[in-house]
């Protein structure tokens, strides 16, 4: 699991929120700590059967990012969009060099992005990523500033190979939940 600041995880805990969410690494007994405050759970899944394993775990809801991207209400750009539907899960890789142009706060952060020329020109050279950190930050903003979020980094998780379509998002939730009753019923038990 990602580092965490134990101190700043107490504190959301201390805080009562309605719901944390889980999105990166295995939140282990983190789930059993919110648990114990009546604290609802809510996990980063990318496929039916991670959101039934979350189900499992006690999640009171599911966060799906890279399918809602494709999404047609998403504000994702077309071009982002369009690098989405192309892309298999293969060209989605870890950057890990994010953390060395932009630094995380509290919560190591490690995201999956298409490769632009970009990512191959700094992929595998963290150290000389982190010694051009100010340079390289302020072009990634500057492609966010142009309205061009995916000129550089898209962030974008393997279930992009499986992705063929821009859909309405309601489209997608039902497509979702009607192969998680699918999986139920062959697995489980029945889904009404």
């Amino acid at each position: 699991m990602p580092s965490l600041d134990a101190e700043a995880f107490e504190a959301t805990l201390a805080a009562g929120p309605a719901a944390v969410s889980f999105a990166l690494g295995e939140p282990g007994e983190l789930v059993a700590r919110a648990h114990e405050r009546a604290i609802k759970v809510i996990h980063q899944v990318h496929a039916v059967d991670q959101a039934l394993a979350a189900v499992e775990l006690g999640a009171a809801g599911a966060n799906v990012g890279t399918r809602f991207l494709a999404s047609a209400e998403a504000g994702a750009t077309a071009a982002w969009k369009d690098r989405i539907l192309a892309a298999r899960s293969e060209d989605c890789v870890r950057f890990e060099e994010w953390g060395a142009v932009l630094p995380p706060q509290g919560y190591d952060v490690v995201p999956r992005v298409i490769r632009p020329a970009f990512v191959e020109e700094w992929h595998g050279r963290f150290d000389e990523a982190a010694a051009q950190a100010d340079r390289l930050s302020a072009e990634i903003m500057g492609t966010v500033s142009a309205g061009r979020p995916e000129g550089l980094t898209p962030f974008t998780g393997q279930t992009a190979g499986l992705i063929s379509e821009v859909l309405p998002a309601a489209e997608i939730v039902r497509r979702m939940a009607d192969d998680v009753c699918e999986a139920l019923r062959r697995g489980m038990a029945s889904c009404a």
